[in-house]
């Protein structure tokens, strides 16, 4: 894969699935904790967060599972995302600012336009 690259819906399950190895249960899941921590995804929404719970949680590492594992444990291992803060915001606006200040065309030669300012 490379940037700029297209998944097709029915190849986008199959991309990047981390798969880890140990001499027990107890070293493959602290390498699949070590794998999910490590991976950086930008632009895109993931589950990666799900699965480092899931990797966390008891009922997980005791090899406790079944269908009902995620509805037993729904509390544990669903979270709402933290907010925001303005100092992220802040730098996202500046960023798209600056972006529109590099890329806009403007007519010098009116003076009384407000565009024809950097501040504006």
């Amino acid at each position: 894969m490379r940037e700029g690259d297209t998944i097709s819906p029915f190849y986008d399950p199959m991309i990047a699935k981390p798969i880890v190895w140990g001499k027990d249960r107890e070293e493959a899941l602290a390498r699949m904790a070590q794998t999910l921590a490590a991976y950086h995804v930008v632009g895109l929404s993931t589950n990666v967060a799900f699965l480092q719970r899931l990797v966390k949680s008891h009922a997980f590492r005791t090899a406790d599972l079944d269908t009902g594992l995620i509805e037993r444990n729904h509390e544990a291992l669903s979270s709402k995302p933290a907010p925001t803060g303005m100092d992220v915001i802040a730098l996202a606006v500046a960023a798209l600012l600056e972006r529109e200040n590099r890329t806009r065309q403007v007519d010098s030669a009116d003076q009384h336009s407000p565009w024809t300012h950097r501040g504006a």
